[in-house]
């Protein structure tokens, strides 16, 4: 494997894993997106002067329709730079994707994007679907046993 040097400023990207009865939201990513119909959480880039705690809360309730009301204190922070290789998958822009465990959310859950899907997935079925390199990551990092058994960020 080679090494891949990037002077890149990497996108910063907040997205939550919301857990309820033993499953997690997923959401299907768009055609026109990176990594088209690949499964997610409900996230996306940070704006101006938001933090990344304010960036999960405007993208969780524009993706999936809901209020972020809790979280847990640690999250996980995953790195990738344009060009390297993440999980079979040439990673297509440079980003630091910070993934919060949501642990409790309010509203109706909707799709809000033509062409997108959502649903609620135990971690052994989410690990089987498409998904992009942070998602696995963390489902990877955070479950034992393909789903049997739940670590969260103690």
């Amino acid at each position: 494997m080679s090494d891949i040097i990037s002077s890149e400023v990497p996108i910063l990207v907040a997205m939550g894993a919301y857990w309820r009865d033993g499953l997690v939201l997923g959401i299907r990513r768009a055609q026109r997106s990176n990594y088209p119909g690949f499964w997610t959480f409900p996230g996306g880039k940070r704006e101006y002067e938001e933090t990344m705690l304010d960036t999960l809360v405007r993208e969780f309730s524009e993706e999936a329709g809901l209020h972020v009301i809790a979280v847990r204190a640690k999250v996980d922070v995953t790195q990738y730079t344009r060009g390297e290789m993440a999980y079979g998958h040439e990673v297509p822009q440079s980003c630091r994707v910070t993934c919060f465990t949501i642990t409790e959310a309010a509203g109706l859950c909707r799709g809000v994007e033509e062409g997108t899907a959502a649903g609620w997935f135990t971690a052994s079925e989410m690990l089987k679907l498409d998904l992009i390199p942070s998602v696995r990551a963390y489902l990877e990092k955070n479950w034992v046993g393909s789903g049997q058994s739940y670590l969260g960020n103690r």
